[in-house]
């Protein structure tokens, strides 16, 4: 998405300061009124708003929400695609692989950004990338941290809510590989008795993955053994065959690759 940036007039220099000393670089049309309704009329409000639209100054991440880029060649560059992923939809948190990208256990470029949401399930496409929403239970809506990214405060899981997220969301190999990578990289890094608290929120089969995945990875397993199911069992995935008797889980011979020996 490229921008004009044509020159502006004096008055819409000082409109464009007006809003970012209101809001800052991320904003809204409701934030841009709210900004300018002491100097004009809503109409005139939003002429203003085409103006600087057409201009390049206001760029839209989806309708009604804006970032004021102030730099022609620079556009989006440089602006964390955890803090798009907070504007598009306030309140998200980053979480997942995305979570594990932003702490530094994943080196690979995400070109899927995910989210949890309280509301429905949503997904956009913004410049290269996608951004995934995922609706949760209010039960299952907790477990980040606010963060400071370019100059913005963005919510990003930690690290025991976004393995026990990327497990919940994901429904495929390649995601609990992912986790078992993690898990051989953090070592000492990860809190095992608040993955197990939080465990608790979740359904059995969350936490029977869970319990096989540590175990795999060389932790400590005896805790979330405890409260781990003795009756029934859970599938890893449909084609699921082999039987774990202590995490009454069918798991798939393939992720055995992944773990240690």
């Amino acid at each position: 998405m490229a921008s004009k940036h044509t020159s502006l007039s004096d008055s819409n220099i000082k409109d464009i300061e007006d809003i970012i000393a209101y809001k800052g670089k991320i904003i809204t049309a409701r934030d841009i009124k709210n900004a300018l309704k002491g100097k004009y009329t809503d109409k005139t409000i939003k002429k203003k708003v085409y103006v600087l639209k057409t201009k390049g100054w206001l760029i839209a991440f989806k309708k009604g929400v804006y970032f004021i880029s102030d730099i022609a060649s620079r556009g989006f560059a440089g602006l964390s695609p955890n803090v798009i992923a907070g504007a598009l939809i306030e309140g998200s948190y980053v979480t997942s692989v995305s979570a594990f990208s932003y702490y530094g256990y994943i080196e690979q470029m995400q070109r899927t950004i995910t989210s949890a949401i309280t509301g429905k399930s949503r997904e956009f496409k913004f410049q290269d990338r996608f951004y995934r929403f995922v609706g949760v239970k209010q039960g299952l809506f907790f477990g980040y941290q606010v963060v400071m990214l370019d100059g913005y405060k963005t919510r990003i899981a930690e690290l025991e809510k976004a393995v026990l997220d990327s497990i919940y969301f994901e429904h495929d190999l390649h995601a609990l590989e992912t986790v078992l990578d993690v898990f051989s990289k953090v070592q000492k890094r990860i809190d095992i008795k608040k993955l197990v608290e939080y465990s608790k929120s979740f359904p059995e089969t969350t936490r029977r993955i869970l319990g096989f995945l540590l175990e795999r990875a060389g932790f400590d397993t005896a805790e979330l053994n405890k409260i781990v199911s003795k009756k029934g069992a859970s599938r890893m995935s449909a084609g699921s065959k082999l039987f774990n008797a202590k995490w009454r889980l069918y798991y798939d011979a393939r992720i055995i690759k992944q773990s240690k020996t």
